[in-house]
């Protein structure tokens, strides 16, 4: 029973109710607050059900709909953490502030390719988890909007009928990190990449945020009327072109160009495909779909989400710790005077059957993975 109502009527008869409906029960606020619906039999649940099926349906999947928000945001965080290309060497907090100190970058003689752009996340900096979750976060909207993009597309269909990437400008922010280079403060004001979804069968639209940590914003599912009343300063026009698809699209054509950007983000584009495989592993080993561990009871959902979760970091750290290794393969060539352009170009990934078992997949999932591989870093060739 809900505390603050020991005692509500059933919906069919008004008699006492003894039980809420298990599947909409505790459904999160919208504009206003949801009711749970109680009955005082299963009987008078059946009977109620022509009248309640809407708004259970509804609200059922506006639930389902809040813990893909969870679920996308921690895999994103999990993403940042293995791919992360900055360097803090301290963190202090300071007159409503979180000053980012950077450390030194590799001169630019001394990148050899894209895999020199990825620098180790060092846990010591911070101990408070909503601290690294802004620190992760930190300038990497477009990178939430870009390659989180497959799996968004996979997780929300079923749940959302209607999607648009958008820009905006920020206020009100919680949280307001500044980059610290040499004891000068640098502080940020870009627009910030969202996710605008419509819920399934109703009215309800709702903004998608998986990087709004580095405001201080970390709720991953805000109703968007509540969203751009509380955080929009102003939308950024795109002339109607801020289509689902598009941030990805932008960042892909970017990494054709011959400078370091453009680099990183031909290695996110390679290394941000193994957050699918990570999933599509999970599901086959479990017989079971992320629709599925969605609808799931809340112990049930928070034990399978946890191995859905180390599943994709496993594929994407294996990803990213064979890459490391061939970037010191480059290093040794360019020292020795033996490196040609498709070296260069490709990055050097030339993946070993043992460097991914290392990694921690089986010989099947190795194999798997070194063919797609290959065939992915082909297409930057």
């Amino acid at each position: 029973m809900d505390g603050t109502n020991p005692a509500p009527a059933c919906a069919h008869c008004s008699n006492l109710a003894v039980h809420a409906c298990s599947v909409c029960n505790n459904a999160p606020a919208y504009e206003i607050p949801s009711k749970n619906t109680y009955y005082c039999s299963t009987q008078c649940q059946k009977d109620d059900w022509l009248t309640h099926k809407a708004v259970c349906k509804t609200l059922k999947t506006r639930k389902m709909l809040f813990r893909a928000g969870e679920l996308l945001q921690e895999i994103f965080y999990v993403y940042r953490e293995q791919v992360f290309d900055k360097v803090f060497v301290k963190v202090e907090k300071r007159d409503g502030k979180m000053l980012l100190h950077q450390g030194e970058y590799p001169p630019l003689s001394k990148m050899s390719n894209a895999l020199d752009l990825l620098f180790p996340f060092d846990p010591s900096v911070v101990s408070d988890p909503l601290d690294k979750a802004s620190i992760l976060t930190y300038m990497a909207c477009g990178d939430a909007v870009a390659w989180m993009h497959d799996l968004v597309k996979y997780v929300l269909p079923d749940l959302c009928s209607k999607f648009k990437e958008m820009r905006v400008m920020i206020q009100n922010r919680e949280r307001h990190l500044v980059m610290v280079t040499e004891g000068e403060e640098h502080s940020s004001d870009q627009p910030h990449c969202i996710l605008k979804v419509k819920l399934k069968n109703s009215d309800e639209w709702y903004i998608v945020d998986l990087a709004g940590a580095q405001y201080g914003f970390f709720e991953p599912i805000v109703p968007a009327v509540m969203y751009e009343k509380s955080y929009v300063r102003s939308h950024i026009d795109s002339h109607g072109a801020e289509y689902f698809g598009q941030g990805k699209e932008v960042l892909i054509q970017f990494s054709q160009m011959p400078v370091l950007a453009g680099n990183s983000c031909k290695l996110n584009h390679v290394i941000s495909e193994y957050l699918m495989k990570g999933v599509e592993d999970w599901e086959a080993e479990h017989a079971s779909t992320i629709q599925g561990l969605l609808g799931l009871k809340e112990k049930e959902f928070q034990e399978r989400r946890a191995g859905l979760i180390a599943n994709v970091e496993k594929w994407v750290s294996s990803c990213v710790k064979v890459v490391k290794q061939q970037g010191e393969v480059i290093r040794a060539k360019m020292a020795a005077g033996a490196i040609d352009d498709k070296d260069l170009v490709a990055g050097g990934i030339a993946i070993g059957m043992d460097d991914l078992k290392g990694g921690g997949l089986n010989a099947e999932d190795v194999e798997a993975f070194v063919k797609a591989f290959e065939t992915r870093m082909s297409d930057f060739q």
